[in-house]
């Protein structure tokens, strides 16, 4: 098997070579490619095959060359296209075409080859798997009629199409789809024929040559008969189609071959034609004939939503409501008014009793996103076509809660919805049900959630329990109930198996959300999951956040706790939330751990400051002093030298 494989790959070699050599990809890019086409290799070459084996490689090599091109498109480096993306074009073809050959019967695997080979426009291969295709699924007539198209628009070669499509139409003679093709194929002929007779006549002077002047175009060269440059041959094509196709086809069929004479433009006697096939489709009233409508009507510049609604009021069947349906669904513009119009045709497809599963599922989403649309008639008839839906049922009670029905009457209308619907879909009623008694009998509130709680399966049960521990919670708000009180009520909870990991996570927050919050309890309820195996990966990660803030010692243990508890996926999860709760804990210690050094550095900071105040005082205060005891001996020398004493002067004076 290893041989077959690197034989395999080493037909790519150049292109693993090129594609580092030109540095779109990396050397550790390239690696981990050739690496995984290795393993798709070998799962190609085991003993066992299955069509997920050449799915899987072919779409892996698809995305590869999805961003071979938006690499090329970000470089602008358009080089080596026939080294590197031509090489796994057609690495992925003959990926499709080995698993076609392989599972003939699967009609699926010729259409992944034949559309991979269009889209990249592989010519050669593409004749051949249609030939290959056709050859096992002959019986097939959209096969046929893509195969003559193609040959026609594509390949460029209108006998081989003419040719496909009256071999087509033998086997085939009352096909509508092979009969369109038929008149799309010599009305575009014409067209054909009459552009390349327009470049020819061109002046030289203006004449460039490019692509028109190509070996494809040369084909509409030839002399061609006046019956079908005139067109005579496309009628005749509709007048036998309406005779052979069946009548219930040929309305539809009409529409399609009308559409296709709006495509052409050079051709002077398709209004002849037009208007022939228009007279046809008046001689019909039905939907094609309104789709007819629309299209004329939109043409002259008439909006589509009211060409539709006036062929609606004209032919109002389930076919014409799914047509409306089906445009605006695959409309571009989808707005607040699509939507709206999408509830007003499933109300009517719901009043026609059209309904089918899938509308059923989209008029409840219908319902839910604008409920107001919809009045307590129409969602009782609802309920007694689809009673299993707890979506009505529930959209039901909240309209009757809204207009004050009496208590028993309403408890009546949810015993019946619990008794028609999925006990998994029951919480919605019970919630009605305990909305209603907190409205009306305050008095039996707590008997009504006991009684959901003793009814209602496990899952519905602990969601019903979150309900119960908000409304005890506000009732602690409101001064209702103690403390206390409140803890023996969620203790009693607690204890009542069993319950869901999501409840524990509620009462823990809960808990701990209230202004003298009851850690010792609010641990306990964690642990209490942890030790029933019912925790949540949620549910340990908030038990190791509390052990982390008032039990670090028991910290590791949660950890090992949360790897025996969990498998799988789960199991993965708990790894990744546990490693960044790890990460985001050292973060935040890291910035505790500066938050005090900095503090201790301001206060560091403040003391020097303060010394250095005291230094500046003091120094100042005996340079003061310095100065008045220098002041004072300037005075006293002055004094001695202005003014001598009496001695002196009475010797001066003798």
């Amino acid at each position: 098997m290893g041989e077959f494989v690197e034989q395999s790959l080493e037909s790519l070699l150049p292109t693993f070579e090129q594609l580092s050599h030109v540095q779109l990809f990396t050397e550790s890019e390239v690696n981990a490619f050739v690496k995984r086409c290795r393993q798709f290799e070998y799962r190609l070459n085991k003993q066992e095959k299955t069509p997920r084996d050449f799915d899987l490689y072919a779409e892996y090599l698809c995305d590869f060359l999805k961003l071979l091109k938006s690499r090329r498109t970000k470089m602008q480096y358009w080089h080596k296209l026939k080294l590197i993306d031509r090489p796994m074009c057609k690495k992925v073809a003959s990926i499709y075409r080995r698993a076609a050959d392989r599972f003939q019967g699967d009609l699926h695997q010729w259409e992944k080859l034949i559309n991979f080979l269009k889209e990249h426009t592989m010519r050669r291969e593409l004749a051949a798997a249609y030939t290959r295709a056709l050859q096992i699924h002959g019986r097939n007539e959209n096969l046929r009629r893509e195969f003559a198209l193609w040959q026609f628009f594509s390949a460029a070669s209108p006998q081989n199409a003419r040719t496909q499509i009256l071999a087509s139409l033998r086997l085939f003679p009352e096909s509508a789809i092979l009969y369109s093709a038929f008149f799309t194929i010599e009305i575009h002929f014409v067209e054909k024929v009459l552009k390349r007779r327009k470049f020819i006549t061109k002046k030289r002077g203006d004449h460039k040559h490019g692509s028109d002047d190509s070996d494809a175009e040369r084909v509409y060269d030839e002399e061609v008969d006046d019956s079908i440059m005139n067109l005579d041959v496309a009628k005749a094509v509709v007048e036998q189609a309406i005779s052979a196709v069946p009548r219930g086809a040929v309305s539809g069929m009409l529409v399609e071959m009308w559409k296709e004479c709006n495509k052409v433009e050079l051709v002077p006697n398709i209004d002849t034609v037009r208007t022939f096939i228009t007279e046809k489709l008046k001689e019909f009233d039905n939907e094609d004939t309104r789709l007819f409508e629309i299209e004329a009507a939109c043409k002259e510049g008439t909006s589509r939503f009211d060409a539709f609604d006036a062929a609606l009021s004209k032919t109002p069947t389930e076919r014409m409501h799914r047509l409306y349906l089906q445009w605006l669904r695959e409309s571009s513009s989808k707005d607040g008014f699509c939507d709206m119009k999408i509830r007003s045709l499933l109300r009517s497809i719901c009043d026609g009793d059209w309904m089918t599963e899938n509308d059923w599922r989209d008029l409840e989403g219908c319902m839910q996103e604008a409920e107001e649309e919809f009045d307590e008639s129409f969602i009782e008839k609802c309920l007694e076509k689809r009673p299993q839906s707890a979506i009505f049922w529930s959209t039901f009670l909240e309209k009757r809660l809204r207009s004050n029905v009496a208590l028993d009457e309403f408890r009546d209308l949810c015993n019946r919805a619990l008794e028609k619907i999925d006990p998994e879909e029951s919480f919605p009623i019970w919630q009605h049900a305990i909305d209603h008694s907190i409205l009306f009998a305050p008095n039996e509130v707590e008997q009504v959630f006991y009684d959901a709680m003793k009814k209602a399966n496990t899952s519905v049960a602990s969601k019903i329990k979150i309900l119960f521990v908000d409304y005890l919670s506000q009732l602690l708000e409101d001064g209702k109930i103690t403390p206390e009180q409140l803890k023996d009520r969620l203790m009693e909870l607690v204890n009542s198996k069993p319950n869901s990991g999501e409840f524990y996570c509620h009462v823990h927050r809960k808990v701990l959300e209230r202004a003298s919050p009851d850690t010792k309890f609010a641990g306990f309820v964690l642990k209490s999951a942890v030790i029933e195996e019912c925790a949540t990966v949620e549910a340990v990660i908030l038990f190791a956040k509390w052990t982390m803030k008032y039990d670090i010692s028991n910290f590791h243990v949660v950890h090992q706790t949360g790897l025996k508890l969990f498998k799988g996926a789960e199991l993965d999860e708990f790894v990744v939330k546990w490693t960044q709760l790890v990460q985001d804990a050292a973060v935040e210690a890291i910035k505790n751990e500066r938050r005090v050094d900095k503090a201790k550095k301001k206060k560091v900071e403040k003391k020097t400051s303060m010394k250095k105040k005291k230094c500046s005082c003091n120094s100042q205060n005996t340079s003061k002093n310095k100065g008045v005891k220098e002041n004072k001996k300037r005075r006293g020398l002055l004094r001695k030298y202005k003014s001598p004493n009496k001695a002196a002067r009475t010797r001066q004076r003798s």
